[in-house]
């Protein structure tokens, strides 16, 4: 057995987490955090995860240092969890991904395009066999809903670690990406990891503090309909921090909650006509394809004013999106991109990192 497997500690225990939800400011984190609240540090030796809502009876410890960063073979079922590795400099230990179509990163690109960075769950069905076969010193993965669970617990009795990265269930930006910070000490690089999150954090706030100061902003829309429904974060969600920080009035900030809501069409033309500005309209290429797919589009202000935006700047033609993928460990890039959007800065345009203005 490998040294990263011997040192691997997993309990599962038997005491209820709290949902990672609660105040966003920085305040009642959890030990050693800032704005997470799904995992804790716990001096300089454990690492604790937490649970989200669906998982109440489970909690995770693992070693920090566990993993060796010159050496170790690393398989990440998530994107968003290949970003932290990308991020932190650890490209190199990343052998797989859940599906390679949906990556974004060029390190990972170039990995991929050498066959260092195989699939191990194209479609979002798990090879299991031959991720086994890969023997990889550790496998980083989430959970939703405890589906996964058995599939954890046969990966564990094969000798392989599961490492249960949370960071989707943060509901605050600064959150997630302060899971740079968990994930780096599993390598013992906890110092590097510190000093990149807190480069990120200072600038994230800098910019929210200038967003304060301002006049008020835009009201703003967010999202386009699917299937007759309306899909809408609710107001202290990832997306209306963000939206909030940046200078704008989101039009359902009034909606209590930390997740996502649905509302008919109708509903949402009611108040939507008097949006400014409209962001993440993220499967349109063009304001001629939204008014194709719904004419009422065309009597919401910002339609009319020119100012919708997708968060597809970047995006591959299998659907991966840098906005979701690194975006969600560089939330002071988005945060950058939503205040010229909110600013109507267009000579500032092509500076925008994931957004970009629907012709």
């Amino acid at each position: 057995m490998k040294t990263g497997r011997r040192v691997f500690l997993l309990l599962c225990l038997p005491v209820y987490w709290y949902a990672c939800q609660g105040a966003s400011n920085g305040k009642d984190a959890p030990t050693g955090t800032r704005f997470a609240r799904c995992f804790g540090i716990e001096g300089d030796s454990l690492l604790s995860v937490r649970n989200n809502a669906q998982t109440p009876n489970f909690a995770y410890q693992y070693r920090q240092g566990m993993l060796n960063a010159e050496s170790a073979r690393i398989v990440c079922l998530s994107s968003v969890i290949s970003a932290l590795f990308d991020e932190l400099g650890l490209s190199n230990a990343v052998i797989g991904v859940d599906d390679t179509a949906f990556i974004t990163s060029v390190k990972l690109r170039k990995r991929i395009e050498n066959g260092q960075v195989v699939s191990f769950a194209p479609g979002g069905k798990l090879r299991f066999e031959e991720l086994v076969a890969a023997a990889p010193d550790a496998v980083f993965w989430y959970t939703m809903d405890q589906s996964n669970t058995d599939l954890c617990k046969r990966l564990e009795k094969a000798g392989i670690p599961v490492i249960m990265v949370q960071s989707f269930a943060e509901t605050h930006p600064l959150g997630r990406s302060e899971w740079l910070r968990f994930t780096g000490r599993l390598f013992g690089l906890g110092s590097r990891a510190d000093s990149l999150y807190h480069v990120i954090e200072k600038s994230y706030l800098g910019m929210a503090a200038d967003s304060a100061r301002r006049k008020e902003g835009p009201t703003v829309l967010v999202n386009a309909p699917y299937s007759g429904q309306w899909n809408l974060p609710a107001s202290n969600s990832y997306l209306s921090i963000l939206m909030r920080d940046a200078g704008g009035r989101y039009l359902w900030a009034d909606h209590p909650g930390s997740g996502t809501f649905s509302l008919q069409l109708e509903a949402v033309f009611q108040r939507a006509v008097q949006a400014r500005v409209w962001i993440n309209c993220n499967d349109y290429r063009s304001r001629a394809e939204l008014l194709a797919e719904d004419k009422r589009f065309g009597n919401i202000c910002a339609y009319r004013e020119g100012l919708v935006f997708a968060a597809n700047k970047g995006s591959r033609r299998g659907g991966g999106l840098p906005f979701w993928e690194e975006g969600s460990v560089r939330p002071d890039k988005v945060l950058h991109d939503l205040r010229i959007v909110f600013m109507a800065d267009s000579a500032r345009y092509k500076d925008m990192h994931y957004y970009r203005a629907l012709p």
